[in-house]
């Protein structure tokens, strides 16, 4: 396939894929909301810089030209959507689509669009922190999993695979790009609520007195997973987030970050979504639910204040009392 790739979501994860093909000799174009022209990133790996790069960006508001070879949207589970509509334009036809942002749901995005074109769906554990408005962190390297959003064939998962690995990433191709977004989701609805509460890097999460409820958090998932008729294990989850812990130590996760930021969090796309698919299935999801409930956005900016009176009290908080 010719044409460049297409990145739409210029955060933390948009820059870091960017950046990265671009050094790899991979023709790549940024779409942004605002911006039209070049954009100049500088990519830090190991806390110094390894890279400048300079990237075509348009604008999704102009006359698109649809000439790109692959769309991967990494905006914020919210901005999902919106981006789809937009992106497409730019897009060859036929050409495929890749959706790496986090949240669950963005199977059902896909299957409305009318276009005959390859659907994925992907995840990403590698860290990536933007800083102002031209540089990019990379904060741990994890691998990236790439599917068809359902079950098939995954001959351009792996044609995708192959870019990104030439781009330095550590790929993987799979034939259910569902089943590997409800995994990584899992372990988000876990560890992402309970960091931001915390306001700690993710290393120091298992730790916590808290760590239980990222645990419960992603058993019960899994658990609506399975109702929801995907093979889920059922065990481990506790392995599983000491894990992804450890493998990205020193990343303070994007929920923490937008938290921190005041910018608006995906929890409504992770435990809220979540706690609300599993009353339709009547599947008990306690654990999402609250933590959904103390991460809304109405409570959010007062979470900053409250955390730190909770986090200094010597005794354990009861579930019922965590109300900001």
């Amino acid at each position: 396939m010719s044409g460049p790739i297409l990145v739409q979501g210029p955060g933390a994860m948009g820059r870091l894929i960017a950046s990265r093909l671009d050094r790899a000799g991979i023709e790549v174009e940024l779409l942004s909301r605002k911006n039209s022209g070049v954009t100049s990133l500088a990519l830090y790996e190991e806390g110094a810089l390894s890279y400048r790069a300079t990237i075509r960006t348009r604008c999704v508001e102009e006359a698109p030209t649809p000439r790109g070879s692959l769309l991967i949207i990494a905006t914020k589970a919210y901005d999902v959507c919106e981006a789809l509509s937009r992106g497409l334009a730019f897009l060859a036809p036929g050409a495929p689509v890749l959706i790496l942002s986090n949240g669950l749901g963005h199977d059902e995005a896909l299957s409305c669009l009318e276009e005959n074109r390859p659907r994925l769906l992907g995840t990403v554990s590698s860290g990536a922190r933007a800083e102002g408005s031209d540089k990019v962190h990379a904060l741990g390297e994890g691998p990236v999993e790439i599917g068809p959003s359902l079950c098939g064939d995954s001959t351009i998962a792996r044609w995708v695979c192959a870019k990104l690995e030439r781009a330095g990433f550590d790929t993987r191709a799979t034939d259910d790009g569902c089943t590997a977004q409800w995994l990584k989701a899992a372990l988000n609805c876990g560890l992402n609520p309970v960091a931001a509460l915390l306001g700690a890097p993710n290393g120091e999460v298992p730790a916590s007195r808290y760590f239980d409820w990222a645990v419960e958090a992603a058993r019960e998932t899994a658990v609506l997973g399975r109702a929801s008729g995907l093979q889920l294990p059922e065990s481990g989850w506790r392995e599983r987030l000491v894990a992804l812990c450890l493998a990205t130590a020193k990343n303070r996760c994007s929920m923490l970050q937008d938290l921190e930021a005041g910018r608006r969090l995906e929890i409504d796309h992770l435990n809220g979504w979540v706690a609300k698919r599993a009353r339709r299935l009547h599947v008990p999801t306690p654990r999402n639910r609250r933590l959904a409930e103390v991460l809304s956005s109405e409570n959010a900016q007062e979470l900053m204040r409250w955390r730190h009176q909770v986090l200094e009290e010597p005794a354990r908080r009861e579930e019922a009392d965590l109300t900001p």
